[in-house]
């Protein structure tokens, strides 16, 4: 049963890689043809087409990094100083472009902090929820991510002002393919839950609160003491 267990991983891995290549290529191409006067006449179909894509190239990105953070891929013994300070800035500069599409206020409030870690599965995990909370806060929104100490801890938040996650559906958005009912978009239910396993992997705890005006989520990922590196 562990070595079924192990080949399914490992198949779900090969997979979203081998995947990544041709939807990139697609998604370029089909952006170009965009452009073309020609293709003036079937821009909302092409448009259509895009989005698919890009939900596409989004879930292979997920199953990929869920598949990173198994602890048999040995990406969980790879650990070393991450910069969070540095890691917030890249991830918000990954996404500007995405939030001012989507009318958002995204911005980050970043210390000196450091924890000893993987830096590509902490990516993922930081990734994860800023796209999480990009995907789901209205226009003229704000999105913060923060790396700093709180109470002697070192510390991972995203906050933004969205329709925030009832406090009963806290536990079950932290399963694989769950989404909560009723929920808009496209999504397939494995951002938080990889978030959930990453956070895991690295000792620390995964909280999701209500926002600091009484609405929105703030998503905390709390590390333990002895992971903080200077």
């Amino acid at each position: 049963l562990a070595e079924a267990a192990r080949s399914q991983r490992r198949f779900v891995a090969d997979t979203a890689h081998q995947l990544r290549t041709p939807i990139t290529g697609l998604l370029g191409n089909l952006a170009l043809l965009m452009k073309e006067p020609a293709a003036a006449p079937l821009h909302p179909r092409l448009q259509a087409l895009h989005t698919g894509m890009e939900n596409l190239a989004r879930s292979a990105n997920q199953l990929l990094a869920l598949a990173r953070a198994d602890p048999s891929t040995g990406f969980t013994e790879q650990f070393e100083a991450v910069d969070l300070k540095a890691l917030a800035g890249r991830i918000v500069e990954i996404n500007l472009d995405r939030a001012l599409a989507a009318g958002l206020d995204l911005g980050v409030e970043a210390g000196p902090v450091a924890v000893h870690g993987n830096a590509r599965l902490l990516e993922d995990l930081l990734g994860n929820l800023v796209d999480n909370a990009i995907h789901y806060t209205p226009p003229r929104g704000h999105v913060t991510v923060r790396a700093a100490v709180r109470d002697g801890r070192p510390c991972l938040e995203v906050e933004d002002d969205g329709p925030g996650i009832a406090e009963d559906q806290r536990s079950r958005v932290r399963e694989r393919f769950y989404r909560i009912p009723g929920t808009a978009g496209h999504g397939c239910g494995l951002g938080l839950a990889i978030v959930s396993e990453i956070a895991e992997a690295h000792g620390a705890q995964f909280i999701l609160e209500t926002g600091a005006q009484g609405a929105g989520t703030r998503a905390r990922v709390l590390f333990s003491v002895t992971r903080l590196s200077v």
